[in-house]
């Protein structure tokens, strides 16, 4: 049975990933700076090891016979008001997380043959007109910063003949957390709408087909360098919109202008509400991932009749 460490795993993306993966038939780790509270959230059949920023001690010993390693650790961009500290930590998290598990690699005698770090669609900025695949530029601003410096965090382990392949994902859509549940409860009370001009392109994909994607990296011969996962026909805010109404049978009138956003939110609100990327899975596709939800309105519909 192979075996897979998660680092990170007791978040949105990471609870459904470990429960699909030991389902699927994996030894799952999942490593948690409470790994008691996230043992009790879990199957029987996952293992939780405590993670520490500095000391790997805990869970040393595991990767020495695990064969993927998938790292999922980083603070949530969602908080508010984005001050310096916030920033710092936004960053910094992501940074530490990948040179703790390169440290912990590096001391490994017997290495993974795969690392999986994540990354977000963030890194091409905001940049609605021009089709992005995994071979365009990295784009401007703090959140398309925070991918570079996260993307290379974990470069190192390349040089010790491991595979790497970053994830750059979308925006995930599931009932328990993402842009779904931020965005549904107006909706739901009669006043939902787009938010801002309505043009930002929105690379969404389902929660499945983000953990589906992923495995099919784990068990690809050759696994690639980059993947952008998301789905492969993003749609404009304007068009989430209404069919999110539809789906809800509610309408969507109601507006949010772009300088509301901007004076309550500032730049965190600029750089992950009213910047967008018309990002597409090429890589993914190329390879023969067959990708269960193509269509805004299958995602939504699937979604909120759960």
């Amino acid at each position: 049975m192979m075996k897979i460490i998660i680092a990170g795993g007791s978040g949105f993306i990471g609870r459904y990933l470990a429960e699909y993966l030991s389902t699927s038939g994996y030894e799952v780790i999942v490593l948690s700076r409470n790994p008691q509270r996230a043992e009790a959230a879990f199957s029987k059949n996952i293992t939780c090891l405590l993670w520490d920023d500095f000391n790997t001690s805990a869970w040393q010993d595991a990767l020495e016979s695990s064969e993927v390693v998938i790292n999922l650790i980083g603070e949530n961009v969602g908080q508010w008001p984005w001050t310096d500290q916030i920033k710092h930590k936004i960053l910094f998290s992501r940074l530490h997380a990948g040179q703790t598990i390169v440290q912990a690699i590096h001391k490994a005698n017997n290495k993974p043959r795969l690392l999986i770090q994540t990354s977000a669609t963030g890194y091409y900025g905001n940049n609605n007109k021009d089709e992005l695949t995994e071979d365009s530029a990295a784009g401007s601003g703090f959140l398309a910063d925070v991918c570079r410096q996260w993307e290379y965090s974990t470069n190192e382990v390349e040089s010790m003949g491991m595979n790497r392949s970053i994830i750059r994902i979308g925006l995930v859509l599931g009932r328990q957390g993402g842009l779904l549940k931020k965005t549904m409860f107006p909706f739901k009370l009669f006043v939902g709408g787009p938010v801002g001009s309505g043009d930002q392109m929105l690379p969404w994909i389902h929660r499945d087909d983000l953990i589906a994607a992923i495995r099919f990296i784990i068990e690809s011969k050759h696994p690639k360098k980059l993947y952008n996962t998301c789905a492969p026909n993003p749609v404009t805010m304007n068009t989430f919109a209404q069919i999110l109404g539809k789906t809800l049978k509610r309408p969507s009138v109601f507006r949010v202008p772009e300088l509301i956003v901007k004076l309550i939110f500032g730049e965190m609100g600029r750089e992950t509400i009213l910047s967008g990327q018309n990002a597409v899975p090429k890589t993914l596709m190329d390879a023969g991932y067959k990708f269960k939800y193509t269509t805004l309105t299958e995602a939504l519909s699937d979604l909120v009749t759960q």
